[in-house]
């Protein structure tokens, strides 16, 4: 019993809990957003409504964490985690799991996606599946296949579609049963959050992969540029959230709760932005992910709470 907790709590690590609020933020966002037209609307919210998002919280987070494992494995085998990494312990290069587990760990969460994917599918449609099969697919291609995208300069793009307006949208499409493309603009000020939680990551590892030819951006433009790319997109939000918030309702609007909201808001992101400009050791950026892990989970809730009220 005493190996089996041992064991799960090398696979919660191999999670990376810190990065999962990007699983869970943008699904938060489309569901009040779909939530909101219900109420507007006076349309009653059943049991399948409540049932449907705890689904979709489920598989968004199913996603992440194969997305994670993947890349602990084929980072291992690539070869760019050697002993000297500054990052967290990814759990198979530190032999903490044997490579042959976490593949048998990532079949098992594929097989768990795809049984969630193909419920939400008959809810959904077509959209829901095609969705459904293009994020199974970047969660492998990220890091493993022929062309993995975060060795040639691609992960922050994939990063920011697929955990901003994709899931935003899709969320948003299963609860509501219409589309709605109003909702990628919430899931691009996320989405921006979710790419500055990669770009801390890159910054952190960008000698490292140097030396295992993984091309991010950090590697192919630099330092400098991925700060100041951090710097824009984790600000975004703040300065987007407000604009959006004004168009549907003036009362809100008036209220002047988005404007309090951003004068709240604005000292984390700041904050984080400090931390990250003067960062130097490893242990300093992996406190770095936590931080702008809370201020997505933070600007998801915050946002989602303004656009019921």
């Amino acid at each position: 019993m005493r190996s089996f907790f041992k064991i799960l709590k090398h696979f919660i690590a191999a999670s990376r809990p810190k990065t999962l609020p990007a699983g869970i933020s943008p699904i938060i966002i489309g569901a009040s957003l779909s939530l909101k037209d219900h109420l507007h609307n006076s349309t009653e919210i059943d049991f399948k409504f409540y049932s449907t998002f705890v689904e979709i919280l489920i598989c968004g987070l199913a996603i992440q964490i194969l997305c994670n494992f993947v890349n602990d494995l084929w980072d291992y085998k690539k070869g760019a985690d050697t002993k000297d990494r500054i990052g967290p312990t990814r759990m198979v290069q530190a032999g903490l799991i044997k490579p042959e587990a976490m593949y048998k760990a990532i079949l098992l969460l594929t097989f768990l996606i795809l049984m969630l994917g193909a419920h939400l599918s008959l809810i959904g449609g077509t959209t829901i599946l095609l969705i459904g099969i293009f994020s199974i697919l970047g969660a492998y291609a990220y890091t493993a296949g022929p062309y993995p995208l975060a060795y040639n300069g691609l992960g922050e793009i994939f990063v920011f579609f697929f955990f901003g307006p994709v899931p935003v949208y899709g969320t948003y499409y299963l609860l509501n049963g219409e589309s709605n493309f109003q909702t990628l603009l919430p899931g691009f000020l996320i989405g921006a959050i979710a790419t500055a939680l990669l770009i801390v990551n890159n910054i952190r590892d960008i000698n490292e992969d140097v030396l295992s030819n993984k091309m991010t951006i950090a590697v192919k433009l630099g330092k400098k540029f991925s700060q100041t790319l951090f710097v824009i997109l984790i600000f975004l939000p703040i300065i987007g959230a407000p604009i959006l918030l004004s168009f549907p309702s003036t009362t809100l609007l008036a209220s002047n709760l988005p404007l309090l909201a951003v004068l709240i808001l604005t000292a984390f992101p700041a904050y984080i932005t400090n931390k990250l400009l003067s960062a130097v050791t490893g242990k300093d950026y992996n406190l770095l992910l936590g931080k702008v892990g809370q201020f997505m989970i933070i600007f998801a809730i915050t946002f989602s709470t303004l656009i019921l009220l």
